[in-house]
Protein backbone atom coordinates (compact mmCIF):
# COMPACT_ATOMS: atom_id res chain seq x y z
CA UNK A 1 0.00 0.00 0.00
CA UNK A 2 1.25 3.36 -0.74
CA UNK A 3 2.16 5.69 2.13
CA UNK A 4 2.28 9.42 2.11
CA UNK A 5 2.96 11.91 4.62
CA UNK A 6 0.85 14.59 3.55
CA UNK A 7 -0.81 16.07 6.65
CA UNK A 8 -4.53 15.96 5.08
CA UNK A 9 -3.90 11.52 5.46
CA UNK A 10 -5.15 12.70 9.04
CA UNK A 11 -8.41 13.59 7.88
CA UNK A 12 -11.36 11.32 9.09
CA UNK A 13 -13.24 9.66 6.53
CA UNK A 14 -17.26 9.24 5.41
CA UNK A 15 -18.16 5.73 3.45
CA UNK A 16 -21.33 6.72 2.05
CA UNK A 17 -23.52 3.74 0.32
CA UNK A 18 -26.28 4.44 -1.49
CA UNK A 19 -28.66 1.46 -2.24
CA UNK A 20 -32.42 0.73 -3.89
CA UNK A 21 -33.60 -2.96 -4.12
CA UNK A 22 -30.20 -4.73 -3.03
CA UNK A 23 -31.67 -7.63 -0.68
CA UNK A 24 -29.19 -10.15 -2.52
CA UNK A 25 -25.60 -8.41 -1.81
CA UNK A 26 -26.09 -5.55 0.91
CA UNK A 27 -26.12 -7.95 3.75
CA UNK A 28 -22.58 -9.28 2.27
CA UNK A 29 -21.37 -5.59 1.23
CA UNK A 30 -21.71 -4.35 5.24
CA UNK A 31 -19.86 -7.56 6.16
CA UNK A 32 -17.09 -6.04 4.15
CA UNK A 33 -17.37 -3.21 5.26
CA UNK A 34 -17.17 -4.47 8.95
CA UNK A 35 -13.72 -5.65 8.01
CA UNK A 36 -12.21 -2.22 7.45
CA UNK A 37 -9.51 -0.84 9.33
CA UNK A 38 -11.15 1.96 9.79
CA UNK A 39 -9.62 4.93 11.97
CA UNK A 40 -11.20 6.18 15.09
CA UNK A 41 -13.30 8.73 13.90
CA UNK A 42 -14.68 7.12 10.63
CA UNK A 43 -17.91 6.45 9.91
CA UNK A 44 -20.20 4.14 7.10
CA UNK A 45 -23.21 5.43 6.35
CA UNK A 46 -25.91 3.72 4.30
CA UNK A 47 -28.98 5.15 2.26
CA UNK A 48 -31.75 3.12 1.65
CA UNK A 49 -33.06 5.14 -1.98
CA UNK A 50 -36.86 3.64 -1.42
CA UNK A 51 -36.21 -0.14 -1.78
CA UNK A 52 -39.48 -1.45 -3.02
CA UNK A 53 -38.12 -5.34 -2.48
CA UNK A 54 -39.54 -5.98 0.95
CA UNK A 55 -35.80 -6.49 2.93
CA UNK A 56 -35.57 -4.77 5.91
CA UNK A 57 -32.02 -4.15 7.22
CA UNK A 58 -31.40 -4.78 10.91
CA UNK A 59 -32.49 -2.30 13.38
CA UNK A 60 -28.71 -2.32 15.08
CA UNK A 61 -25.93 -1.30 13.18
CA UNK A 62 -22.34 -1.90 13.81
CA UNK A 63 -20.06 0.11 15.81
CA UNK A 64 -19.48 3.14 13.07
CA UNK A 65 -22.40 2.31 11.01
CA UNK A 66 -25.40 4.05 10.35
CA UNK A 67 -28.43 3.76 8.59
CA UNK A 68 -30.36 6.51 6.62
CA UNK A 69 -33.56 6.61 4.85
CA UNK A 70 -34.36 8.49 2.05
CA UNK A 71 -37.36 10.38 2.61
CA UNK A 72 -39.99 12.04 -0.20
CA UNK A 73 -38.43 15.37 1.04
CA UNK A 74 -34.79 14.69 0.11
CA UNK A 75 -35.57 13.91 -3.14
CA UNK A 76 -35.15 10.40 -5.22
CA UNK A 77 -32.41 8.46 -6.99
CA UNK A 78 -28.85 7.73 -5.91
CA UNK A 79 -27.38 11.23 -5.74
CA UNK A 80 -30.02 12.18 -3.48
CA UNK A 81 -29.45 9.22 -1.29
CA UNK A 82 -25.25 9.78 -1.73
CA UNK A 83 -25.85 13.70 -0.81
CA UNK A 84 -27.96 12.79 2.01
CA UNK A 85 -25.28 10.68 3.51
CA UNK A 86 -22.58 13.07 2.59
CA UNK A 87 -24.58 15.87 4.29
CA UNK A 88 -24.81 13.59 7.84
CA UNK A 89 -20.95 14.21 8.83
CA UNK A 90 -18.56 16.68 8.35
CA UNK A 91 -15.35 14.47 7.40
CA UNK A 92 -13.24 16.24 4.89
CA UNK A 93 -12.62 13.03 2.82
CA UNK A 94 -15.91 10.92 1.70
CA UNK A 95 -15.20 7.74 -0.18
CA UNK A 96 -18.52 6.41 -1.82
CA UNK A 97 -19.27 2.19 -3.29
CA UNK A 98 -22.25 0.60 -4.22
CA UNK A 99 -24.09 -1.83 -2.38
CA UNK A 100 -23.22 -4.97 -4.57
CA UNK A 101 -19.60 -4.69 -4.13
CA UNK A 102 -16.63 -6.14 -2.15
CA UNK A 103 -13.13 -5.41 -1.26
CA UNK A 104 -10.18 -6.30 1.14
CA UNK A 105 -9.79 -4.83 4.54
CA UNK A 106 -6.96 -2.23 3.13
CA UNK A 107 -8.87 -0.83 0.57
CA UNK A 108 -10.73 2.38 2.16
CA UNK A 109 -6.61 3.40 3.40
CA UNK A 110 -5.52 2.57 0.35
CA UNK A 111 -7.81 5.06 -1.05
CA UNK A 112 -6.97 7.66 1.40
CA UNK A 113 -3.42 7.23 1.32
CA UNK A 114 -3.74 8.17 -2.74
CA UNK A 115 -4.71 12.22 -1.49
CA UNK A 116 -2.54 15.30 -1.45
CA UNK A 117 -2.89 18.95 -1.50
CA UNK A 118 -3.43 18.51 -5.44
CA UNK A 119 -4.95 15.64 -6.01
CA UNK A 120 -8.41 15.80 -4.92
CA UNK A 121 -10.56 13.12 -6.62
CA UNK A 122 -9.21 9.78 -6.98
CA UNK A 123 -10.67 7.08 -9.16
CA UNK A 124 -10.35 3.80 -7.41
CA UNK A 125 -9.84 0.38 -9.88
CA UNK A 126 -13.37 -1.37 -9.82
CA UNK A 127 -13.25 -5.09 -11.98
CA UNK A 128 -16.40 -7.67 -12.39
CA UNK A 129 -16.54 -10.58 -10.54
CA UNK A 130 -14.01 -13.44 -12.11
CA UNK A 131 -16.58 -16.15 -13.59
CA UNK A 132 -16.44 -18.77 -16.47
CA UNK A 133 -20.30 -17.89 -17.53
CA UNK A 134 -20.03 -16.67 -21.00
CA UNK A 135 -21.87 -13.21 -20.31
CA UNK A 136 -20.35 -12.59 -17.10
CA UNK A 137 -17.08 -13.04 -17.88
CA UNK A 138 -17.83 -11.00 -21.00
CA UNK A 139 -18.28 -8.19 -18.66
CA UNK A 140 -14.98 -9.03 -17.05
CA UNK A 141 -13.20 -8.62 -19.68
CA UNK A 142 -15.22 -5.11 -20.48
CA UNK A 143 -14.43 -4.10 -16.73
CA UNK A 144 -10.66 -4.75 -17.50
CA UNK A 145 -10.71 -2.34 -20.20
CA UNK A 146 -13.17 0.50 -18.38
CA UNK A 147 -10.36 0.19 -15.91
CA UNK A 148 -7.39 0.60 -18.19
CA UNK A 149 -8.70 3.18 -20.01
CA UNK A 150 -9.34 5.00 -16.23
CA UNK A 151 -6.12 4.91 -15.38
CA UNK A 152 -4.60 5.57 -19.01
CA UNK A 153 -6.74 8.98 -19.25
CA UNK A 154 -5.94 10.16 -15.50
CA UNK A 155 -2.44 9.80 -16.22
CA UNK A 156 -2.95 11.95 -19.68
CA UNK A 157 -4.68 14.37 -17.29
CA UNK A 158 -8.27 13.86 -19.56
CA UNK A 159 -10.03 11.48 -17.17
CA UNK A 160 -13.37 10.33 -18.93
CA UNK A 161 -14.11 7.13 -16.94
CA UNK A 162 -14.52 7.11 -13.14
CA UNK A 163 -17.20 5.06 -11.55
CA UNK A 164 -19.09 5.47 -8.12
CA UNK A 165 -18.70 2.26 -6.93
CA UNK A 166 -14.72 3.08 -5.85
CA UNK A 167 -14.08 7.17 -5.62
CA UNK A 168 -13.02 9.42 -3.00
CA UNK A 169 -12.66 13.14 -3.13
CA UNK A 170 -12.45 15.76 -0.56
CA UNK A 171 -15.55 17.48 1.12
CA UNK A 172 -13.49 20.51 -0.09
CA UNK A 173 -13.71 19.96 -3.87
CA UNK A 174 -17.43 18.54 -3.70
CA UNK A 175 -18.89 21.55 -2.12
CA UNK A 176 -16.71 23.65 -4.33
CA UNK A 177 -18.82 22.30 -7.60
CA UNK A 178 -21.63 22.72 -5.25
CA UNK A 179 -21.96 18.94 -5.45
CA UNK A 180 -24.57 16.85 -7.51
CA UNK A 181 -26.93 20.39 -7.63
CA UNK A 182 -25.40 21.24 -11.58
CA UNK A 183 -27.32 17.85 -13.06
CA UNK A 184 -29.17 16.25 -9.88
CA UNK A 185 -32.10 15.71 -12.46
CA UNK A 186 -29.94 13.40 -14.69
CA UNK A 187 -30.57 9.84 -13.21
CA UNK A 188 -27.05 8.72 -13.95
CA UNK A 189 -23.67 10.68 -13.70
CA UNK A 190 -23.18 10.75 -10.11
CA UNK A 191 -19.26 9.46 -10.38
CA UNK A 192 -18.45 10.84 -13.98
CA UNK A 193 -20.31 14.34 -13.91
CA UNK A 194 -18.99 15.06 -10.44
CA UNK A 195 -15.23 14.12 -11.50
CA UNK A 196 -15.76 16.65 -14.82
CA UNK A 197 -17.15 19.44 -12.17
CA UNK A 198 -14.04 19.06 -10.01
CA UNK A 199 -11.64 18.94 -12.61
CA UNK A 200 -13.28 21.92 -14.29
CA UNK A 201 -12.39 23.96 -11.58
CA UNK A 202 -8.91 22.19 -10.24
CA UNK A 203 -6.91 21.14 -13.35
CA UNK A 204 -4.78 18.19 -12.34
CA UNK A 205 -6.59 17.42 -9.45
CA UNK A 206 -7.85 13.56 -10.53
CA UNK A 207 -5.78 10.90 -9.83
CA UNK A 208 -5.96 7.23 -10.73
CA UNK A 209 -4.99 4.65 -7.42
CA UNK A 210 -3.27 1.89 -9.56
CA UNK A 211 -3.03 -0.46 -6.03
CA UNK A 212 -4.05 -3.76 -6.19
CA UNK A 213 -5.45 -3.12 -2.34
CA UNK A 214 -7.76 -0.40 -3.41
CA UNK A 215 -9.67 -2.85 -6.15
CA UNK A 216 -13.41 -3.34 -5.42
CA UNK A 217 -14.95 -6.22 -7.24
CA UNK A 218 -18.73 -5.55 -8.24
CA UNK A 219 -21.45 -8.22 -9.50
CA UNK A 220 -21.93 -8.44 -13.18
CA UNK A 221 -25.30 -8.61 -14.88
CA UNK A 222 -26.98 -11.77 -15.72
CA UNK A 223 -28.96 -11.60 -18.99
CA UNK A 224 -27.96 -9.21 -21.94
CA UNK A 225 -31.29 -7.17 -21.01
CA UNK A 226 -30.00 -5.83 -17.92
CA UNK A 227 -26.35 -5.61 -19.39
CA UNK A 228 -27.88 -3.35 -22.48
CA UNK A 229 -30.35 -1.39 -19.61
CA UNK A 230 -27.08 -1.02 -17.64
CA UNK A 231 -25.09 0.25 -20.81
CA UNK A 232 -27.76 2.67 -21.97
CA UNK A 233 -27.90 4.02 -18.82
CA UNK A 234 -24.01 4.74 -18.42
CA UNK A 235 -24.07 6.24 -22.08
CA UNK A 236 -26.51 8.84 -21.14
CA UNK A 237 -23.94 10.86 -18.95
CA UNK A 238 -21.63 11.33 -21.89
CA UNK A 239 -24.28 13.39 -23.24
CA UNK A 240 -23.51 16.13 -20.45
CA UNK A 241 -19.65 16.41 -20.13
CA UNK A 242 -18.27 19.33 -21.95
CA UNK A 243 -14.22 18.85 -21.56
CA UNK A 244 -12.98 19.40 -25.23
CA UNK A 245 -9.81 17.39 -24.15
CA UNK A 246 -12.03 14.64 -22.75
CA UNK A 247 -14.27 14.78 -25.73
CA UNK A 248 -11.81 14.24 -28.38
CA UNK A 249 -9.67 11.55 -26.25
CA UNK A 250 -13.18 9.55 -26.35
CA UNK A 251 -13.28 10.47 -30.36
CA UNK A 252 -10.03 9.03 -30.56
CA UNK A 253 -11.08 5.94 -28.46
CA UNK A 254 -14.28 5.36 -30.51
CA UNK A 255 -11.99 5.55 -33.66
CA UNK A 256 -9.71 2.93 -32.37
CA UNK A 257 -12.35 0.42 -31.39
CA UNK A 258 -13.57 0.60 -34.61
CA UNK A 259 -10.44 0.92 -36.63
CA UNK A 260 -9.51 -2.67 -37.45
CA UNK A 261 -12.79 -3.20 -38.83
CA UNK A 262 -12.07 -0.69 -41.34
CA UNK A 263 -8.76 -2.20 -42.06
CA UNK A 264 -10.03 -5.49 -42.50
CA UNK A 265 -11.01 -5.28 -46.25
CA UNK A 266 -7.83 -3.81 -47.29
CA UNK A 267 -4.84 -4.20 -44.96
CA UNK A 268 -6.23 -7.29 -42.68
CA UNK A 269 -2.97 -8.17 -41.76
CA UNK A 270 -2.52 -5.33 -40.19
CA UNK A 271 -6.58 -5.36 -38.72
CA UNK A 272 -5.90 -9.22 -37.09
CA UNK A 273 -2.50 -7.86 -35.53
CA UNK A 274 -3.84 -4.38 -33.69
CA UNK A 275 -5.40 -7.40 -30.55
CA UNK A 276 -2.34 -8.95 -30.29
CA UNK A 277 -0.70 -5.18 -29.37
CA UNK A 278 -3.35 -4.00 -27.53
CA UNK A 279 -3.10 -7.34 -25.30
CA UNK A 280 0.84 -6.98 -24.36
CA UNK A 281 -0.58 -3.40 -23.16
CA UNK A 282 -3.77 -5.10 -20.98
CA UNK A 283 -1.94 -8.41 -19.98
CA UNK A 284 -0.04 -6.29 -17.70
CA UNK A 285 -2.84 -4.67 -16.49
CA UNK A 286 -4.53 -8.30 -15.90
CA UNK A 287 -1.54 -9.88 -14.14
CA UNK A 288 -1.14 -6.87 -11.67
CA UNK A 289 -4.71 -7.00 -10.72
CA UNK A 290 -3.94 -11.15 -10.68
CA UNK A 291 -6.80 -11.98 -13.15
CA UNK A 292 -6.21 -14.78 -16.23
CA UNK A 293 -6.20 -12.71 -19.28
CA UNK A 294 -5.70 -15.39 -22.23
CA UNK A 295 -5.21 -13.85 -25.85
CA UNK A 296 -7.85 -16.42 -27.32
CA UNK A 297 -10.62 -15.12 -24.94
CA UNK A 298 -8.99 -10.97 -25.73
CA UNK A 299 -9.18 -11.82 -29.71
CA UNK A 300 -12.64 -12.94 -29.65
CA UNK A 301 -13.50 -10.04 -27.40
CA UNK A 302 -12.05 -7.36 -29.53
CA UNK A 303 -14.08 -8.35 -32.69
CA UNK A 304 -17.03 -9.23 -30.72
CA UNK A 305 -17.06 -5.49 -28.27
CA UNK A 306 -17.78 -2.87 -31.16
CA UNK A 307 -20.57 -4.46 -32.31
CA UNK A 308 -22.70 -4.37 -28.95
CA UNK A 309 -21.14 -0.70 -28.13
CA UNK A 310 -22.73 0.67 -31.86
CA UNK A 311 -26.02 -1.71 -30.86
CA UNK A 312 -25.91 0.15 -27.50
CA UNK A 313 -25.18 4.02 -28.82
CA UNK A 314 -28.47 2.76 -31.35
CA UNK A 315 -30.35 2.02 -28.68
CA UNK A 316 -29.51 4.88 -26.63
CA UNK A 317 -30.69 7.15 -29.26
CA UNK A 318 -34.08 5.54 -29.37
CA UNK A 319 -36.72 6.11 -28.01
CA UNK A 320 -37.25 3.26 -25.64
CA UNK A 321 -37.73 3.75 -21.65
CA UNK A 322 -34.53 2.58 -19.53
CA UNK A 323 -35.86 1.13 -16.66
CA UNK A 324 -32.99 0.33 -13.44
CA UNK A 325 -33.48 -1.18 -10.17
CA UNK A 326 -37.60 -0.69 -10.97
CA UNK A 327 -37.41 2.97 -11.86
CA UNK A 328 -37.27 4.42 -15.26
CA UNK A 329 -34.08 6.28 -16.36
CA UNK A 330 -34.18 10.18 -17.25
Amino acid sequence: MPTNSNTLLQNDLLIVVPFRNEKQNITETIAYLEIQQLRKNDRCTLVDDHSTDGYTLKSKMPEKFELLQLKNEDGIGKKAALKKGIHSGNEPFILTTDADCTFNEQWSESMRAKVSEEKQFIIGPVLNEKSNNFITSFQETESLILLHLAKLSAKLNAPIISSGANLLFTRKAFYAVNGYEAHLNKSSGDDVLLMRAIFNKFPKCVAFNHDYEALVITKSETNWKSYFMQRMRWSSKSAHLKSIKGFLLTLILFALLFLPYFLLLKVWFIAVLIPFVEYYYLLKTAHFYRRNFYVGEWFFFRWAYPTLVFATVVLSILPLKVNWKGREVK
